[in-house]
């Protein structure tokens, strides 16, 4: 499937996605490693399908909808990059406006672990057998 793809600075690319293989997800959306094909070549990277999902605060239940919580996302991964914090090199919207593609920050032996990993905690990784490292 072809798809668009905006950089922060506005800079489009048409990206082949290919081989779409779910690595994770969860109540905002489903996480998925590809193989993307941009002109010439072919690159690994991480595509996240936002989802539209429940909120429940204690006065009052509201719809999250995809596109916004891509959006959001997508302005703060500019505003890190703004501020001089390390981010991902490869951070694009989707023009279905409900995608990320990332920079696959799994290979070449490095692991990212984040604040929604599950309970996933460095410390946790460390001590996994290696077969469930994935």
């Amino acid at each position: 499937m072809v798809e668009n793809f905006s950089s922060i600075e506005g800079r489009e690319s048409e990206v082949e996605l290919k081989n779409q293989v779910p690595i994770g997800g969860g109540m905002r959306g489903d996480i998925f490693e590809v193989d993307a094909d941009m002109g010439d070549h072919t690159k690994k990277f991480v595509l996240k399908k936002f989802v539209d999902y429940t909120v429940h605060k204690p006065n009052e239940t509201y719809v999250e909808t995809a596109a916004r919580s891509a959006e959001s996302a997508f302005l703060n991964h500019g505003l890190a990059k703004e501020a001089g914090l390390k981010t991902f090199t490869t951070y694009r919207l989707g023009n279905d406006g409900e995608s990320i593609l990332m920079t696959n920050a799994n290979i070449e032996g490095k692991i990212c672990i984040g604040a929604n990993s599950h309970g996933v905690t460095l410390e946790h990784y460390k001590e996994m057998p290696q077969d469930e490292k994935g």
